[in-house]
């Protein structure tokens, strides 16, 4: 492998200036915290800084919820998605605790837990009409159903945030702040902690 030339070493170097100078962290950067701030980007997905600089837990979750939406999607299109969903389904799809009354009164076994969740329920959407059905309970109504329709990706998406708010639960915590405060218990070592959390989240988001 050739190592890079001058003229390509200016030019990257001059690109990282630009970068870091006039794009990173402003409200029209991707991804950085501002745009999920930010009611014009995100619709009612945004959150209030200072909620997040707190560790507030529904803050927090409504981040998960939104910035799982992406996965392998344009970001324009995944930002239209949540800029259209009206603000009463926004904070129904990104509230682990309205996810999990949902849960409990639902009437699908199905939804009782994560594992459950995952291998019995085939939750899609109808070639035809577009809307949430599934093969287990054909039947039953439930906010999955619901929920894919709303979130717009593909057939069993709208089973991501359940999933989420199942596993918070699963793992003996109501929100995102306790599961952060369960791993700083557990880890001291700085290194340590940033991984046990990554570890930690990537479970809630596989």
């Amino acid at each position: 492998m050739k190592s890079p030339t001058r003229k390509q070493l200016r030019a990257a170097t001059a690109v990282v200036h630009w970068y870091l100078g006039r794009h990173f962290q402003t409200p029209t950067d991707p991804g950085v915290v501002a745009m999920f701030c930010d009611p014009a980007r995100v619709g009612a997905f945004s959150v209030d800084r200072r909620a997040l600089r707190s560790g507030e837990g529904d803050a927090l979750f409504r981040l998960l919820v939104a910035t799982t939406m992406f996965q392998r999607r344009q970001d324009v299109q995944i930002l239209r998605i949540l800029r259209g969903m009206r603000r009463r389904d926004a904070l129904e799809v990104s509230s682990s605790r309205r996810l999990l009354r949902l849960v409990d009164h639902a009437k699908c076994g199905h939804l009782k837990s994560s594992v459950a969740l995952h291998d019995d329920c085939d939750l899609s959407k109808d070639v035809v009409t577009h809307t949430g059905c599934c093969t287990a309970n054909p039947e039953v109504e439930c906010h999955l159903k619901r929920h894919t329709v709303l979130l717009k990706r593909y057939g069993h998406f709208g089973k991501v945030p359940t999933s989420l708010a199942l596993m918070l639960r699963e793992a003996g915590v109501t929100d995102l702040r306790g599961l952060r405060r369960t791993v700083l218990r557990k880890e001291r070592n700085p290194l340590g902690r940033a991984r046990a959390l990554e570890a930690a989240l990537s479970r809630l988001g596989a």
